[in-house]
């Protein structure tokens, strides 16, 4: 069923446990396995095989944090408008079938929402998508939470949403957690960047200051980042730029993304 091109399915699993999330998540696995082996250059096989093992960590009491989170319900919608062939699209699928909900898959473009006209309880796009969507300020009035991950908010990027009805999040994740595992909002009333982790994450600075995660949910026993953060409190830090992007000026350490914000 079309609506306003944008496909519309409702999925439907008998109970929230974990061998039910286990077996969705393989079946999709399994699908996108045979799709992306037809096209080596989307995906390696090793990424399917790590992708594989991590989703096969997640629990029930996970996903029901997150909906807690985004305050979902059995049944709330979701605009998936990324590629379902990496990370980002798969989870918006799997949030979708534990969640019992309906989402809209849009063709993934730089234009995510021009043709929306249905109401949506959550939305992830990259920032590239980001930009653009906040250009049209109606249609953005639909989305009621927006993920957005995939790369850094400039300072106008933040002031732009934060004038917006939608409640925005920024992400913070890599391939090896999955999600996210962290979170920050975007509003008005927030003039400091900081990211709150999920209740599952525990972190911590290495002697480079490079973030240091482990999470026995999510089966990360220690990852060591290659993230500079600032460590402000119990689950909190500020994300200061990459180990690879430090300019040394004169003997001062200078963060490439902090110039860039600016």
């Amino acid at each position: 069923l079309f609506r306003s091109k944008c496909f519309h399915i409702s999925f439907k699993i008998e109970e929230s446990e974990s061998a039910y999330i286990v077996a969705w998540t393989n079946f999709i696995l399994l699908f996108f396995s045979i799709i992306l082996t037809l096209n080596s250059n989307y995906f390696h096989k090793s990424k399917i095989i790590l992708l594989a093992n991590n989703i096969s960590n997640f629990t029930t009491e996970r996903f029901i944090l997150f909906y807690d989170f985004f305050d979902l319900k059995k049944g709330s919608s979701f605009l998936c408008c990324m590629p379902s062939m990496y990370i980002g699209g798969i989870m918006m699928l799997i949030r979708a079938i534990v969640n019992e909900g309906v989402i809209f898959l849009e063709k993934p473009s730089r234009y995510p929402i021009q043709r929306l006209n249905e109401k949506i309880d959550l939305c992830a796009m990259t920032t590239a998508q980001t930009r653009n969507a906040i250009q049209i300020p109606k249609r953005m009035e639909f989305i009621r939470n927006l993920l957005i991950g995939g790369g850094e908010l400039t300072n106008d990027d933040d002031f732009n949403l934060s004038k917006l009805e939608t409640s925005c999040f920024h992400s913070f994740g890599m391939t090896e957690t999955i999600s996210h595992i962290a979170l920050r909002s975007i509003d008005s009333k927030t003039e400091d960047k900081l990211y709150q982790c999920l209740n599952h994450v525990q972190i911590s600075n290495n002697n480079e200051n490079r973030l240091v995660i482990k999470s026995k949910k999510i089966g990360i026993e220690s990852l060591t980042t290659n993230d500079i953060v600032k460590i402000v409190g119990n689950q909190l830090f500020i994300y200061i730029g990459r180990m690879g992007n430090i300019i040394n000026s004169g003997g001062i350490k200078i963060h490439a993304e902090q110039i860039e914000k600016t």
